[in-house]
């Protein structure tokens, strides 16, 4: 993360406490309002505005202790430098056409423990609430149940869709259309559901040379023609995944001059890793399991 970046951060949790604050100063406000009364409506509102106060002030010393952590330990760019390169593969298209745009890091073990990393997740965050996103993944009576929306919001990573169910999806939107429901999480779009169709081909002008290259990639479109692009500049290398969290692809590139007609292009995981065993000291990499060895 880049100093401007993590200042960015720090600057929303101030943004947070300050917010629950003032929050908590309405509700004192509310509870002074209620003195002397001891009808039932004024002994509700005030065991009311009381309980959410508590909530609220818990909220303010965890915040303000988690802001006080990042100033501490992770204020200089070399404190959040979590790892080095070990592999970078030009851009380039591979013997399959896909797009070889591959890079592997070695994390620093001082910075992420790894006795204690439980995983790779995707944070569905707020942006839907339960409801919405638990249809939005599930759009066709047709469709086996594929998504259980977390406890902790926490959807965990494990395993990859093989490349024959890519070719011939097994679930449906809600057009009845066959597809493969997915999401991800982007820096520029944040959370988005789509749909993963079959493959389709484009051409770049990668950055190596003056050439045009054709690339034959898996296409995402958006969940509907209201919901919005599936991705933006931005979100490239952002995980694809479906709703048990098997990893379909990287995202690599889009397409569209408007959001109703948005492709999303994206390097399926089985052509990604195939790229990264082909280096020697990582020929046993994989992505079956969230468990650390």
């Amino acid at each position: 993360m880049s100093e401007l970046s993590f200042q960015k951060y720090l600057s929303c949790i101030k943004d947070e406490i300050d917010a629950q604050a003032n929050f908590i100063g309405y509700l004192k406000s509310r509870i002074n309002n209620m003195a002397g009364r001891e009808d039932a409506t004024a002994i509700e509102v005030r065991e009311d505005a009381r309980h959410v106060v508590k909530i609220a002030e818990a909220k303010v010393q965890a915040l303000t202790e988690f802001k006080g952590e990042l100033s501490m330990s992770w204020s200089t760019n070399t404190s959040r430098t979590l790892g080095r390169i070990i592999f970078s593969h030009p851009i380039a298209v591979g013997q399959q056409q896909h797009t070889q745009d591959v890079a592997v890091i070695a994390i620093d073990p001082s910075k992420i423990d790894p006795s204690s990393f439980s995983g790779n997740v995707i944070d569905l965050g707020t942006k839907y609430s339960v409801g919405v996103l638990s249809r939005m993944m599930h759009p066709n009576p047709k469709n086996s149940h594929n998504f259980e929306f977390p406890f902790n919001r926490l959807l965990k990573l494990s395993g990859t869709i093989k490349e024959d169910e890519i070719r011939k999806p097994k679930m449906y939107d809600q057009n009845g259309n066959a597809c493969i429901m997915v999401l991800k999480c982007g820096k520029t779009t944040g959370l988005t559901v789509g749909r993963a169709t079959t493959f389709v081909s484009y051409t770049r002008k990668y950055l190596s040379n003056n050439d045009t290259a054709v690339s034959k990639e898996l296409s995402i479109l958006p969940f509907d023609h209201s919901s919005g692009a599936f991705s933006a500049k931005g979100d490239s290398g952002s995980v694809v995944v479906d709703g048990v969290g098997r990893v379909v692809g990287i995202l690599t590139s889009g397409g569209g001059s408007a959001d109703s007609i948005d492709l999303t292009y994206i390097t399926p995981i089985a052509f990604v890793m195939e790229i990264i065993r082909r280096y020697k000291p990582l020929a046993n990499a994989y992505l079956e399991s969230v468990q650390p060895t």
